[in-house]
């Protein structure tokens, strides 16, 4: 199948509606993660900058620090579309140590460039 459907059982398998998911989006498929988000969970925050724009890690400490109560945070580390290239390893280990669960989609990255699961730490790639 499509990548696209590992991507939203990530969202299904994950998300609660009591859960609190920070979606960062720098593209249209991290855009995209967080109408998936948004079905399984009312409570949806989002850090979007313009798609040719990384995630500021500042940015998720920030927003992080304003709204404990975010338990999953869902980012797509390469936007195809945009060729937005996301830290994945710095927002990891943010959401690592505010003990939350991290998505990342790697669908476009994980095969061609230096990245790695466990590096950002994270739950679901």
């Amino acid at each position: 199948g499509e990548p696209v459907l590992g991507l939203e059982a990530a969202a299904a398998s994950l998300i609660t509606p009591d859960d609190v998911v920070l979606n960062l989006a720098s593209g249209v498929y991290g855009k995209g993660f967080g109408y998936w988000a948004k079905r399984y969970s009312p409570h949806l925050l989002e850090i979007e900058v313009p798609y040719n724009e990384a995630i500021d890690p500042q940015a998720v400490a920030d927003m992080l620090k304003a709204h404990p109560e975010i338990t999953v945070v869902s980012v797509c580390h390469h936007d195809t579309p945009s060729g937005t290239i996301n830290p994945i390893d710095a927002i990891g280990a943010l959401v690592s140590a505010h003990g939350g669960y991290l998505i990342v989609d790697a669908v476009s990255s994980f095969g061609g460039m230096k990245t790695h699961p466990e590096d950002c730490k994270a739950d679901i790639y």
